[in-house]
């Protein structure tokens, strides 16, 4: 009877796991980034993180995946919330093209926090990468 519990316990948790979690489109400094839709993609950290390793992973990932020019805009669609395609609990969104993801940009940058229209080029999100410590990469 236990051995039954066991399996039966087993079979459960593998497929909660593999329901709830996708393996991610990319991963940069310990946040997976997917694809939400065709026009916004989100970063959810593995662990805590702070919020330059979401702007690194998404400017990493707008150049290395979607073929992003370094002068293009990144924009916030959407702020701290549980991810679309993981269920993890801290997600943020973004996008480059803010018309197809129908969020109004906002005059801002980084000091605006995760403010849907919030936006910086590429560039200025990559050089969040630069501030993440060595024995963290």
């Amino acid at each position: 009877m236990r051995q039954a519990l066991a399996i039966a316990t087993f079979a459960l948790a593998a497929q909660s796991v593999s329901a709830s979690g996708q393996s991610p489109d990319f991963v940069f400094n310990k946040v997976a980034v997917n694809q939400v839709n065709s026009a916004i993609f989100e970063t959810s950290p593995r662990g805590t993180s702070r919020t330059d390793n979401f702007w690194c992973a998404a400017s990493e990932y707008a150049v290395r995946r979607l073929g992003a020019d370094w002068k293009q805009n990144l924009y916030v669609v959407r702020g701290y919330a549980r991810s679309q395609t993981t269920g993890s609990p801290t997600s943020v969104q973004f996008t480059l093209d803010p018309g197809a993801a129908n969020v109004r940009s906002k005059s801002s940058g980084f000091g605006s926090g995760f403010n849907p229209g919030a936006n910086v080029t590429v560039q200025k999100a990559n050089t969040r990468c630069n501030r993440i410590p060595f024995n963290e990469r």
